[in-house]
Protein backbone atom coordinates (compact mmCIF):
# COMPACT_ATOMS: atom_id res chain seq x y z
CA UNK A 1 0.00 0.00 0.00
CA UNK A 2 1.75 3.37 -0.93
CA UNK A 3 1.33 6.43 1.25
CA UNK A 4 -1.45 8.81 0.14
CA UNK A 5 0.12 12.36 -1.30
CA UNK A 6 -0.10 15.14 1.03
CA UNK A 7 -1.71 17.02 -1.65
CA UNK A 8 -3.07 15.27 -4.86
CA UNK A 9 -1.67 17.95 -7.41
CA UNK A 10 1.33 18.86 -5.22
CA UNK A 11 3.37 15.55 -7.31
CA UNK A 12 2.13 16.34 -10.41
CA UNK A 13 5.51 15.34 -12.69
CA UNK A 14 4.60 17.64 -15.96
CA UNK A 15 5.19 20.44 -14.20
CA UNK A 16 8.29 19.38 -11.74
CA UNK A 17 10.76 19.02 -14.41
CA UNK A 18 9.37 22.73 -15.71
CA UNK A 19 9.68 24.40 -12.65
CA UNK A 20 13.25 22.92 -11.49
CA UNK A 21 14.05 24.35 -14.95
CA UNK A 22 13.10 27.46 -14.07
CA UNK A 23 14.53 27.31 -10.85
CA UNK A 24 18.34 26.17 -11.97
CA UNK A 25 17.79 29.21 -15.01
CA UNK A 26 16.61 32.01 -12.80
CA UNK A 27 18.27 31.39 -9.38
CA UNK A 28 21.52 29.62 -11.14
CA UNK A 29 21.88 33.10 -13.15
CA UNK A 30 21.82 34.98 -10.12
CA UNK A 31 24.46 32.35 -8.65
CA UNK A 32 27.02 31.97 -11.40
CA UNK A 33 26.74 35.68 -12.74
CA UNK A 34 29.79 37.21 -11.51
CA UNK A 35 31.53 35.06 -9.81
CA UNK A 36 34.79 35.65 -11.01
CA UNK A 37 34.87 39.39 -11.44
CA UNK A 38 36.64 40.03 -7.31
CA UNK A 39 39.95 38.81 -5.99
CA UNK A 40 39.79 36.29 -3.58
CA UNK A 41 39.18 37.48 0.38
CA UNK A 42 41.66 36.95 2.29
CA UNK A 43 42.28 34.68 4.63
CA UNK A 44 39.97 32.32 4.30
CA UNK A 45 38.76 32.22 0.31
CA UNK A 46 42.39 31.81 -0.76
CA UNK A 47 43.39 29.69 2.08
CA UNK A 48 40.85 26.75 1.19
CA UNK A 49 41.34 27.52 -2.51
CA UNK A 50 44.85 27.05 -2.02
CA UNK A 51 44.07 23.74 -0.45
CA UNK A 52 42.11 22.40 -3.40
CA UNK A 53 44.86 23.36 -5.81
CA UNK A 54 47.80 22.04 -3.56
CA UNK A 55 45.11 18.54 -3.78
CA UNK A 56 46.04 18.87 -7.47
CA UNK A 57 49.43 19.39 -7.59
CA UNK A 58 50.75 16.83 -5.10
CA UNK A 59 48.13 14.49 -6.91
CA UNK A 60 47.20 13.34 -3.07
CA UNK A 61 44.01 14.10 -2.54
CA UNK A 62 43.67 12.27 1.33
CA UNK A 63 46.05 14.72 3.04
CA UNK A 64 44.69 18.34 2.59
CA UNK A 65 47.70 21.08 3.16
CA UNK A 66 48.29 24.58 3.03
CA UNK A 67 51.71 25.64 1.67
CA UNK A 68 52.73 22.07 2.74
CA UNK A 69 51.98 21.80 6.10
CA UNK A 70 49.19 19.35 6.64
CA UNK A 71 45.88 20.95 7.14
CA UNK A 72 43.50 18.86 9.24
CA UNK A 73 41.75 21.55 10.74
CA UNK A 74 38.22 21.46 8.22
CA UNK A 75 36.45 18.20 7.11
CA UNK A 76 37.88 17.50 3.31
CA UNK A 77 34.57 17.56 1.19
CA UNK A 78 35.00 20.95 0.17
CA UNK A 79 38.38 20.22 -0.52
CA UNK A 80 37.58 17.60 -2.70
CA UNK A 81 34.53 19.07 -4.63
CA UNK A 82 36.50 22.51 -5.34
CA UNK A 83 39.73 20.38 -6.82
CA UNK A 84 37.45 18.52 -8.71
CA UNK A 85 35.89 22.11 -10.08
CA UNK A 86 39.32 22.79 -10.89
CA UNK A 87 40.33 19.65 -12.44
CA UNK A 88 36.86 20.11 -15.39
CA UNK A 89 37.47 23.75 -15.19
CA UNK A 90 40.85 24.56 -14.82
CA UNK A 91 42.07 26.39 -12.05
CA UNK A 92 40.65 29.92 -11.54
CA UNK A 93 38.98 32.66 -9.19
CA UNK A 94 35.49 31.20 -11.06
CA UNK A 95 35.87 27.39 -10.62
CA UNK A 96 37.16 27.65 -6.96
CA UNK A 97 33.60 29.92 -6.17
CA UNK A 98 31.37 27.84 -8.50
CA UNK A 99 31.26 24.78 -5.93
CA UNK A 100 29.27 27.12 -3.39
CA UNK A 101 26.75 28.32 -5.91
CA UNK A 102 25.98 24.79 -7.23
CA UNK A 103 25.19 24.00 -3.58
CA UNK A 104 23.70 27.01 -3.00
CA UNK A 105 21.94 25.85 -6.02
CA UNK A 106 21.16 22.68 -5.39
CA UNK A 107 19.87 23.62 -1.60
CA UNK A 108 16.82 25.93 -3.76
CA UNK A 109 16.10 22.72 -5.43
CA UNK A 110 15.64 21.17 -2.39
CA UNK A 111 13.88 23.81 -0.76
CA UNK A 112 11.63 24.23 -3.75
CA UNK A 113 10.82 20.28 -3.90
CA UNK A 114 10.11 19.77 0.55
CA UNK A 115 7.96 22.84 0.09
CA UNK A 116 6.11 21.50 -2.74
CA UNK A 117 5.40 18.12 -1.28
CA UNK A 118 4.22 19.41 1.49
CA UNK A 119 2.24 22.85 0.51
CA UNK A 120 2.00 23.15 -2.89
CA UNK A 121 3.89 24.05 -6.48
CA UNK A 122 3.28 27.91 -5.36
CA UNK A 123 4.76 27.56 -1.95
CA UNK A 124 7.91 25.49 -3.57
CA UNK A 125 8.41 28.31 -6.29
CA UNK A 126 7.96 31.04 -3.66
CA UNK A 127 10.22 29.38 -0.74
CA UNK A 128 13.19 28.42 -3.74
CA UNK A 129 13.00 32.39 -4.75
CA UNK A 130 12.97 33.80 -1.32
CA UNK A 131 15.57 31.30 -0.10
CA UNK A 132 18.28 32.34 -3.23
CA UNK A 133 17.55 36.28 -2.53
CA UNK A 134 17.95 36.42 1.57
CA UNK A 135 20.99 38.57 1.65
CA UNK A 136 23.49 35.97 3.54
CA UNK A 137 22.56 32.99 1.41
CA UNK A 138 23.45 34.57 -1.47
CA UNK A 139 26.31 36.32 -0.49
CA UNK A 140 27.73 32.67 0.83
CA UNK A 141 26.68 31.21 -2.54
CA UNK A 142 29.22 34.01 -3.98
CA UNK A 143 32.27 32.83 -1.97
CA UNK A 144 34.64 30.31 -0.88
CA UNK A 145 33.92 29.12 2.19
CA UNK A 146 32.95 25.90 4.43
CA UNK A 147 29.46 27.29 5.79
CA UNK A 148 26.96 27.22 2.87
CA UNK A 149 27.88 23.48 2.58
CA UNK A 150 27.43 22.94 6.30
CA UNK A 151 24.09 24.24 5.55
CA UNK A 152 22.60 22.82 2.73
CA UNK A 153 23.76 19.32 3.88
CA UNK A 154 22.55 20.19 6.74
CA UNK A 155 19.17 21.46 5.76
CA UNK A 156 18.90 17.95 3.33
CA UNK A 157 18.91 16.32 6.31
CA UNK A 158 15.98 18.20 7.98
CA UNK A 159 14.04 17.91 4.88
CA UNK A 160 14.35 14.11 4.77
CA UNK A 161 13.00 14.01 8.38
CA UNK A 162 10.36 16.16 7.37
CA UNK A 163 9.38 14.42 4.55
CA UNK A 164 9.66 11.01 5.84
CA UNK A 165 7.97 12.19 8.80
CA UNK A 166 4.93 12.92 7.31
CA UNK A 167 5.03 10.17 5.11
CA UNK A 168 5.24 7.98 8.16
CA UNK A 169 2.15 9.63 9.82
CA UNK A 170 0.33 9.11 6.32
CA UNK A 171 0.75 5.53 6.52
CA UNK A 172 -0.36 5.18 9.74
Amino acid sequence: MHPQRIHPTANDSRTYYWDILFVCIVIGSLFFLFLGNRPLFVPDEGRYAEIAREMIANNDYITPTLNNIIYFEKPVLFYWLAAGAFKLAGVSIWSARCVNALLALFGCIMTYCTARILYNRLTGLLAALIQSTCLLYFIMAHMVSLDLPVTVFLSATLYSFLLGNQLRQRRY
